[in-house]
């Protein structure tokens, strides 16, 4: 859990779980529970099977296993840093399909974070631009302010999909679809979703720009 207003810096980690107790997940103050302050405030956060990938302003840094670590008489968990800037452009478009992580920078990129068990360097890598597959011409027209953009992982059908506006509109108005299995994007288009949520494997959307709820793929219309 990550801190907001003046504390927007601070991490919190809550008490280790166990069987008998999982409420300890939601303790911040008990025996074990920590708070971590960071260099800059934090944008975002994800978690993937193995690790939580934290945002900031400069970084992009990671907690594991690994992460505790003896300081003196005591463990405490230390943060790992990936690398600089690489800054998401909301704190909703980073999206963790398995243990892969897809996110759009403000600078207009798609870039991905890979995780394999037992490697130890996690590498970020520019997915948007590539010989060949670049759609960053497409990307280019995308509005500056992404502010309201934001993703979600399909897992039934293997797709990120990503709800961002092109310029001059006030509204998400385009999805930009990656498919992970045959490394393709697709986009869609006449879709204003504000957000998106999974139930019994069907899509729900809430309209950005009215306080509509449609079901994603279903019917006639592009809704």
């Amino acid at each position: 859990m990550a801190g907001s207003g003046n504390n927007s810096n601070n991490i919190y980690i809550s008490r280790g779980i166990t069987a008998t107790n999982p409420e300890f997940a939601f303790d911040r103050a008990g025996t074990g529970a920590e708070k971590r302050e960071l260099n800059s405030n934090i944008l975002s956060l994800v978690a993937t099977l193995d690790r939580v990938f934290i945002f900031t302003e400069k970084t992009v840094e990671y907690l594991d296993k690994g992460s505790l670590a003896a300081v003196g008489s005591y463990q405490t968990f230390i943060t790992s840093p990936l690398s600089l800037e690489n800054q998401p452009a909301s704190h909703r478009s980073v999206v963790a399909a398995d243990d892969v992580v897809f996110f759009l920078t403000k600078t207009k990129q798609i870039k991905t974070l890979n995780y394999t068990p037992g490697v130890t360097e996690s590498q970020i890598g520019e997915l948007s631009s590539r010989p060949g597959r670049s759609i960053q011409e497409f990307l280019n027209l995308l509005d500056d302010d992404q502010s309201q953009s934001f993703g979600y992982y399909n897992r039934t059908e293997n797709k990120v999909y990503r709800h961002v506006k092109t310029q001059g509109e006030p509204y998400n108005n385009l999805v930009i679809v990656y498919d992970v299995e045959n490394d393709a994007f697709l986009v869609d288009n006449n879709k204003s979703f504000s957000c998106v949520t999974e139930l019994d494997n069907k899509y729900y959307a809430g309209g950005a720009a009215n306080t509509l709820l449609f079901q994603d793929e279903v019917g006639k219309d592009d809704d």
